[in-house]
């Protein structure tokens, strides 16, 4: 049987006028011409790149990592040719976002990863404005992972774990999706989580 590159089915779909898994993300967050968006976990910009084209010169994207040696500098080359994306090397517990800055938040297979979650959501919703938006996207575990410490460890998180702590932190949740697909990533399970700012947040006011 003839395999073919999950990419090139990827492109392939694009083509035809189904969206790919980055737009279908992006899409989400609903963004708009001169809004300001953090990009949390940026890595190599593959988000970051289409949500510059769709805030447009007007918009700010913030591309926050941690990673000095791979992640930002590539996110500085793209900074050069498309100047609206700003880099910016975070802190374990901090995107290091000014206050009541951003419109919207994307975090993308990075909140397991965050060492320090809730100090890092605490400084994520201070720099999200009034109405602000935030939609977080993990790997679906293996049913065997049942533990938060297992699921990390494989570089996953279950929605009933994360969403719950998002809740806390002071987030609404509005829409959640359990069974996404990500066709460059040989059909991988994902899901996405569509959260706003509730009024009372220090970020709100």
């Amino acid at each position: 049987m003839l395999r073919i590159a999950p990419l090139l089915v990827s492109l392939a779909l694009s083509a035809a006028g189904t969206p790919s898994f980055v737009d279908t993300v992006v899409a989400k967050l609903d963004l708009k011409a001169g809004e300001n968006v953090a990009d949390i976990g940026a890595g190599q910009g593959r988000f970051t790149r289409t949500m510059s084209k769709v805030v447009g010169d007007s918009g700010k994207v913030y591309a926050v990592d941690l990673d000095v040696v791979r992640a930002l500098p590539a996110l500085r080359e793209i900074a050069a040719k498309q100047p609206n994306v700003i880099p910016v090397e975070g802190e374990e517990n901090s995107p290091r976002l000014q206050a009541n800055s951003v419109d919207a938040v994307l975090i993308v297979i990075a909140y397991h990863e965050f060492r320090k979650p809730e100090e890092m959501l605490r400084n994520i919703i201070a720099a999200m404005k009034p109405g602000g938006r935030l939609l977080l996207v993990e790997d679906t575990p293996k049913p065997s992972a049942k533990t938060r410490e297992e699921q990390t460890r494989s570089h996953d998180l279950a929605s009933d774990i994360a969403v719950p702590e998002l809740e806390k932190a002071g987030l609404q949740l509005v829409s959640l999706d359990n069974n996404v697909v990500d066709s460059t990533d040989r059909g991988g399970r994902k899901w996405m989580a569509l959260f706003r700012l509730r009024d009372s947040q220090p970020g709100s006011r």
